[in-house]
């Protein structure tokens, strides 16, 4: 997809033939949506990204600043050339974004978010698929934000309360603070906790809502019906809580063999004592797997990795694998599937796709 029409979309002057092919290559690609993002923040947030540039690529820099004088120097009006010099330089940031390692980007995309929502006193902190970063949060709390995920949060939280917003999956170790209680929000339950580790998996595509408390209590409870604060279902360390939005859900074997009672639309569920290290792997950098469906096992590969992986036959899906996996190249991954499940994969393009051997 050609920068320059990425930057109209994000400017809103594109045509509608641009629009059009804009959102076709978004749809072709869920690791695309990700890389607009990126974008669009940069483009957003040039002065930060000139600074970065000018501490860890001074070459290129360099080049850019010459181009840019070489501009100025022609016999054009003052508003032209800084209007054309503004241009440039948001273009050469966005450029510069493949000199920048992700760590950094991740740092600074922080910083970023803080100019760009100033007049709204709250960061955004997007972490795109195939990918997981770290984020401390203004009262000290450590966050470890898995691939595809969004957390947003006040520049400062207030004297009565920590909140925050978030979709995706994400670790939380809460400082503690009994007077100040620490919420999270999601698209269907709030979580309120005072000092405690636990993990919440509630991504927008899938229909789960899922809790994992390590340590410490957490209180449960529905966006909608419960009113009063002190309302809400207790969780206690080595449980699981889960929430279903709707029936399309895909439960995994491993919910299966936590919860005996059947779930509920629209109900918080607390499960049986279990184990909570498959819920929180992801944050070691690997993924176990108990008897479980290949179809869950190749969506969570799919955000893990940043990539499509498409089954081509149905019948896989039943398929159970049980094992860990690390993370080395999705390549390797499927070839260690292969030494006990039986199928064949293809790179298409910009998609996996699986079919049975």
């Amino acid at each position: 997809m050609e920068l320059q029409i990425l930057i109209k979309y994000i400017e809103g002057t594109a045509t509608d033939e641009q629009k059009q092919k804009v959102e076709s290559w978004l749809s072709a690609e869920a690791g695309n949506a990700g890389y607009l993002e990126k974008v669009k923040k940069i483009w957003f947030s040039y002065d930060d990204l000139k600074e970065l540039a000018t501490l860890d690529v001074n070459r290129d820099w360099n080049i850019v600043e010459r181009r840019m004088k070489g501009s100025a120097n022609k016999k054009e009006s003052p508003s032209i050339v800084r209007t054309r010099l503004f241009y440039m330089g948001r273009i050469a940031a966005v450029f510069l974004l493949g000199s920048i390692v992700s760590a950094a980007f991740f740092y600074f995309s922080t910083k970023i978010s803080e100019r760009k929502n100033l007049s709204k006193s709250r960061y955004e902190f997007y972490v795109p698929e195939g990918q997981k970063s770290n984020l401390v949060l203004p009262d000290g709390t450590k966050v470890q934000v898995n691939a595809g995920s969004n957390v947003s949060f006040p520049q400062k939280f207030s004297e009565t309360n920590r909140e925050i917003w978030m979709e995706g999956e994400a670790y939380f170790e809460v400082k503690k603070d009994p007077s100040n209680p620490f919420i999270v929000h999601t698209s269907g339950v709030n979580i309120k906790v005072t000092g405690t580790s636990f993990n919440v998996r509630a991504y927008s595509d899938e229909q789960l809502i899922e809790t994992t408390l390590v340590e410490g209590k957490v209180l449960l409870r529905r966006q909608s019906g419960c009113k009063s604060p002190e309302a809400g279902i207790a969780l206690a360390p080595n449980h699981k809580a889960v929430y279903l939005k709707n029936r399309n859900a895909k439960i995994s074997a491993e919910l299966t063999r936590e919860f005996r009672q059947p779930l509920k639309i629209g109900e918080i569920l607390i499960s049986d004592e279990i184990d909570t290290q498959a819920s929180i792997s992801w944050t070691e950098g690997k993924l176990i797997f108990d008897n479980e469906y290949f179809d869950v096992i190749t969506s969570r590969l799919g955000k893990y990795y940043g990539v499509k992986i498409r089954i081509e036959d149905e019948s896989l899906n039943d398929i159970r694998y049980t094992g860990t996996l690390k993370k080395v190249s999705i390549e390797q991954t499927l070839k260690a599937l292969q030494l006990t499940t039986s199928f064949n994969y293809r790179i298409d393009d910009t998609e996996i796709i699986l079919t049975k051997k």
